[in-house]
Formats: structure tokens, sequence, C-alpha cells
């Protein structure tokens, strides 16, 4: 039951990463430069509260050297603030946590982990 309730929120996750992918090719990318661990550490703040309300603890594991990065700030916040959200709602006891890591840049990427427990 565990296996399946987990496929289908990774199922649903890739759908809504879709639909945004699809809006966000619509709109103009506003690159700025701004502290991704400013950002992500905000969004986790945020959604603290609404964490403990499902009686979940949120974590925030942040291995990113990066003090500044070049992006569209509006995108990633939407697309991770998504993501948090999405982890909260599904998951029924335990944790939560947004794991963060430039560790293995390819392409300028950085990895980024919901870790559901």
């Amino acid at each position: 039951m565990a296996k399946t309730a987990s496929r289908r929120l990774s199922s649903m996750i890739q759908d809504v990463l879709d639909i945004t992918r699809t809006e966000m090719d619509r709109a103009e990318a506003i690159a700025e430069a701004f502290d991704p661990n400013v950002l992500l550490e905000e969004l986790v703040t945020s959604f603290r509260y609404t964490a403990e309300l499902r009686q979940l603890e949120l974590h925030f594991d942040d291995k990113l050297t990066l003090t500044s990065i070049l992006q569209d700030k509006k995108r990633i916040e939407r697309i991770v603030a998504n993501l948090i959200d999405n982890a909260i709602k599904y998951t029924n006891a335990g944790f939560v946590e947004l794991s963060v890591s430039n560790t293995k840049v390819v392409d300028g990427r950085c990895d980024i982990h919901l870790i559901r427990g």
C-alpha cells in the first residue's frame, strides 16, 4: 500500500512539474542574481506551520556552497514551493526533508530532493 501511494505521489509530482514547465515555457524568464540558500530557507520556514498542522516535521538539509546564482527566482520559488506543498499534503506521518546540493553539478544544475519518511 505504501509503495502504491508513493508511486502515485511521484506520478502526481511529475504531472505537476510537466504542467509547470509548460506554463513556464510560455512566460519570459527573468534572470536575477540571488542567494539560493536564503530563498530555500524562507520557503521551508513558510511551510513549517503547515507541516506542524499535519503533525509532520519539516527539515532542510542545505549542502549548497553557492552564495549567488543567476536564474529566474520566481520560477524556482514556485517549483520548490509546489514540491514542498505536495510532499506535505501526501505524507501521512513522520517528516518531509528538502535536501539540496551542488556537489554533482552537471550543466550548471544542482540536485534538489524531497524525502518523506
